[in-house]
């Protein structure tokens, strides 16, 4: 064993120590170095293992001021040291250092002689090793205060010169705004953006899309000086670099490693920068950059007064211009106003159409051009809540055609389908459009749903749909069955009452039916109601 348990108990201090963890060391094992082949120091951080100082019979003493990596260190039994540390063995040759009551160190000694002074080593190495690693927190939180001090020092510095800047452009806008012509501002923009915002060179162009071309106004030489350049006319490239600028507002459109041009000639390599001026949501022209001269990058902050010198420009165009043109523009805008208001009628009629001409569709029973099954269902909800509040009458009149079955049969599904079409358009003309409803329910079933009819009034109408469909005359040349094609009708006219439910007058009119067709078809039947 290398030490008792109350000798390891007895290390679990903090004794006091005037020399550092470095000279301790280089002491202490110089003193034991003739009764070992190896002793080290190793430190305990976080289940990593690093050395700190060293000494060996065939070396001298290395004390590690940035602790090391043990993983090189071949002559470190790791295997053993982490069995130790995890408490899975007591070894003779390792003995932990604990701080605290965490193992923060490992002393370890290779072929010691049998009166090694362990303790004598031991005792004082939980403070040094202790006060060693507070002084590492020390040294790395002094670091991290360096380099935070650094990052605020250049963030300081930026927001300074961003701050230089917006004041540069603010004078500048206020200086534009007393220029007396186009020309003026043309010439003066690009002056100031180089001497007085820091872009190397910068030229301003002026955009017709109606006739895809853009023109010159001022620019800057290959030397740095502003030149007029309004002799200048091209077409507006069609690549993305371009386009991207001009279809994205407040954006500035950069190209690195590109070729730089002077007069569509390419003079060097470097970025390319371009930002649209904006008039609503029309470009007018833009302002192209580039660093042929000084080839340095562009920073963020000129990045955004760029696109703030564009807004102000574009603005200042347009001002001048309308000041030319103001009798004019009133004039055409007057025009684009009425062109505006009558396109957008025109839309919102033609929206209000199609919305209708979709619920229409949606409400319609494709084959007879009736109401559908939904429209019915939700028409019902309506009269019936209706008729409940106004304590009116509500009539329903279900109708069936008689032998269908067969008549299809016969004559095969298209045929049938145009003996229902031709019985829908016939019932059509039975009911009043402005407040009745008729509806395919299903198969050959049709419905009406007519508010306030009297009960005699609810008849005479069921009666009238069954005249009106024999006087079709549609033939049904079947033995045993009518010649022609015939409708029984069920018919109910009621109040609706709290509590009952409206699907009700479905039922009774549909029993109403069923017992016309029991008693011989061709007829109708007003139903029984009973409490």
């Amino acid at each position: 064993m290398l030490l008792a348990n109350s000798e390891i108990q007895a290390v679990r201090g903090n004794p006091h120590s005037d020399l550092s963890l470095e000279n301790f060391c280089r002491q202490s094992f110089s003193q034991v170095s003739a009764k070992c082949a190896m002793i080290a120091l190793l430190l305990v951080d976080d289940q990593s293992l690093y050395l700190l100082a060293k000494s060996t019979q065939a070396s001298d003493f290395v004390f590690y001021s940035q602790p090391e990596s043990v993983i090189q260190q071949t002559d470190i039994p790791l295997g053993d040291c982490y069995a130790v540390i995890h408490g899975e063995k007591t070894l003779p040759h390792i003995a932990p250092i604990f701080v605290g009551n965490q193992i923060r160190g490992l002393l370890v000694v290779e072929q010691q002689a049998h009166n090694f002074p362990f303790a004598d080593i031991l005792k004082p190495l939980p403070l040094h090793l202790d006060n060693y690693c507070l002084h590492l927190k020390v040294i790395d939180s002094q670091q991290q205060l360096l380099r935070q001090e650094g990052l605020l020092q250049q963030a300081q510095q930026q927001n300074l010169f961003f701050s230089q800047l917006l004041k540069e452009l603010h004078q500048l806008t206020i200086e534009l705004s007393k220029l007396d012509s186009l020309d003026e501002l043309y010439h003066y923009t690009v002056k100031a953006g180089i001497s007085r915002l820091g872009i190397d060179r910068m030229a301003l162009f002026i955009m017709d899309k109606e006739q895809d071309t853009y023109y010159g106004t001022y620019g800057t030489t290959e030397t740095g000086d502003v030149a007029d350049e309004s002799y200048f006319q091209n077409k507006i490239p069609n690549v993305p670099f371009v386009q991207e600028a001009l279809t994205r507002k407040d954006y500035l459109s950069i190209w690195h490693n590109a070729s730089i041009l002077h007069n569509s000639q390419e003079i060097g390599v470097g970025w390319n920068a371009m930002v649209a001026l904006w008039h609503g949501d029309e470009t007018i022209g833009w302002i192209a950059c580039d660093n042929f001269i000084n080839k340095q990058p562009l920073g963020d902050h000129q990045k955004e007064v760029l696109i703030l010198l564009a807004a102000s420009v574009a603005q200042m165009i347009m001002r001048k211009q309308a000041e030319e043109q103001v009798i004019q523009l009133n004039k055409d805008l007057e025009l684009r106003v009425r062109e505006r208001t009558a396109e957008l009628a025109e839309a919102y009629q033609a929206l209000s159409d199609a919305n209708n001409a979709l619920r229409l569709v949606s409400s319609m029973d494709s084959l007879t051009g009736l109401a559908n099954r939904r429209e019915f269902d939700e028409h019902l909800d309506t009269q019936w809540s209706l008729a409940l509040k106004q304590k009116s009458s509500l009539s329903l009149i279900m109708i069936d055609v008689d032998f269908f079955k067969q008549y299809n049969d016969t004559f095969g599904h298209q045929e049938g389908d145009v003996c229902l079409q031709q019985i829908a358009n016939e019932l059509k003309s039975c009911i009043n459009e402005k407040s009745d409803l008729i509806a395919r329910y299903g198969g050959e079933e049709i419905v009406l749903l007519c508010p306030e009819l009297t009960t005699a009034q609810t008849a005479a109408m069921a009666e009238m749909c069954r005249k009106k469909i024999a006087r079709l005359n549609i033939s049904h040349p079947v033995i045993g069955i009518e010649d022609k094609v015939t409708i029984s009708a069920g018919y109910v006219c009621l109040t609706p009452v709290n509590g009952m439910p409206n699907k009700n007058i479905i039922r009774i009119a549909d029993q109403a039916l069923y017992q016309a067709k029991q008693t011989g078809r061709n007829n109708t039947v007003q139903a029984m109601i009973t409490d």
